[in-house]
């Protein structure tokens, strides 16, 4: 690796040093630093990888999904890059590469990347580092104050899915995906769900009851994965006209959903890997942190389910329906999005009567939309740790569950791991 890349790598390493020694995080300050001195170094490091870029973008499940991909890939022998933290700015990916780099044997030592990215940033990204794989798994209405129309954001996914090199992977229920599918010049595969599934995975048109798009189906033979169907975590997929039945760690049919464009885009990289090889690796995923997974706390399990939008929100109640002491928590700072008028396209009359605290910084919202469902709710609480803590002492048996934005997961996170009830490593 050249000297110039090697001394931004030092110096990234020492600022990240630095940030935690004065209490910070620093899981993006690396990146940021390096990005001012060495513009050019993302391009220079991932350029050299044998196996090239796998970026992953949408509304919903980027993380998830990512994480799949990586543990499948991991399993059959590829050493991966992936920004498991989340963090899918340009920045954050820098930092990945820092922590991930032995400075010991100046070398990364790893084959591929796999990168989950945001709409707006994967577009500038694949301008300086062209991909040689884009999974594109859906486009929804999210982030009202930076996207405004669905537009725009659908056609930040064309420009990221017409970088790809060598192949796409494209949900073939979303109409607006698959237009851009058939004018690509690489390779196309499209995944989806059964059509009797079809009402339990709505488009945004589907939600907002604007049909404008033309819902796809030439290409309905032509699903490479098929989500099939599901019963708990008993799930079973199509594919090559099998249909092929396993057990799964994860949870919530929109992880059912997340594995089969994993399954697909692995099988697009790795073609000569059977079925029966990926889904043994499949069924032990966990997973991602804040969506679904559950996390021991004293006598209780504490389920952490991310909700951003309409549909995450939609998918959330469906996949989390048995009973459960349960909060949710909203923030409205800028990685949540500050418009929190989305919370009115949610409908959550058909999940339980009752609601045990409403939380964070626009808990006051959140217990006016519940009113308006009739939905009971016991208190409101805007500071998370007094909510959390109620919640975690209430006098009940039943598992706690906690509905939260991307910033209210974190605090979350955050607060568990003061208190020492979650491990180091969590």
């Amino acid at each position: 690796m050249k000297r110039r890349v090697l001394v931004a790598i030092l110096i990234g390493k020492l600022v990240r040093g630095l940030s935690r020694l004065v209490g910070h995080g620093g899981s993006a300050l690396p990146g940021l630093v390096i990005e001012k001195i060495m513009p050019q170094f993302i391009n220079e490091v991932l350029g050299s990888l044998d196996d090239g870029v796998i970026v992953v973008v949408g509304t919903n499940g980027k993380t998830t999904t990512t994480k799949i991909i990586s543990e499948l890939l991991t399993s059959q022998g590829k050493r991966v890059l992936t920004n498991a933290s989340g963090s899918n700015f340009m920045r954050g990916i820098i930092a990945t590469i820092v922590s991930d780099y032995k400075l010991k044997d100046r070398a990364l030592h790893k084959d591929i990347a796999v990168l989950e990215l945001d709409e707006a940033y994967g577009r500038l990204f694949v301008e300086r580092v062209k991909p040689q794989y884009v999974v594109a798994l859906n486009v929804m209405r999210d982030q009202l104050d930076r996207f405004g129309e669905l537009a725009v954001t659908t056609k930040m996914l064309a420009s990221i899915l017409q970088s790809a090199t060598n192949g796409c992977v494209i949900n073939g229920d979303e109409p607006e995906l698959v237009a851009i599918g058939y004018g690509l010049k690489v390779p196309v595969a499209y995944y989806g769900v059964k059509p009797n599934l079809r009402q339990l995975f709505p488009t945004d048109a589907e939600l907002m009851k604007v049909f404008t798009a033309t819902p796809p189906k030439s290409h309905r033979t032509q699903l490479t994965v098929m989500l099939n169907d599901f019963q708990d975590q008993q799930v079973s997929y199509r594919i090559g006209g099998h249909i092929h039945e396993v057990r799964l760690k994860l949870k919530g049919q929109y992880n059912f959903h997340n594995a089969a464009a994993a399954l697909t885009i692995a099988n697009m990289v790795m073609p000569k890997v059977s079925v029966a090889g990926w889904l043994e690796s499949l069924k032990h995923i966990e997973p991602a942190f804040g969506r679904g997974e559950s996390i021991k706390v004293g006598e209780h399990w504490l389920e952490l389910i991310l909700v951003k939008n309409p549909s995450s929100f939609r998918q959330g109640l469906a996949s989390h329906a048995s009973e459960a002491l349960t909060m949710i928590a909203i923030n409205d700072n800028h990685a949540d999005g500050r418009d929190v008028s989305w919370l009115w396209d949610v409908d959550f009359s058909g999940y339980s009567p009752h609601i045990y605290v409403a939380s964070g910084i626009r808990a006051n919202d959140m217990a006016l939309r519940l009113k308006y469902d009739n939905i009971e709710l016991s208190k409101t609480e805007i500071n998370l740790e007094l909510a959390l803590a109620s919640l975690l002492n209430a006098s009940s048996s039943l598992p706690r569950r906690v509905f939260c934005t991307y910033t209210a997961m974190l605090a979350i996170r955050a607060i568990l791991k003061k208190t020492a009830v979650m491990g180091p490593g969590l």
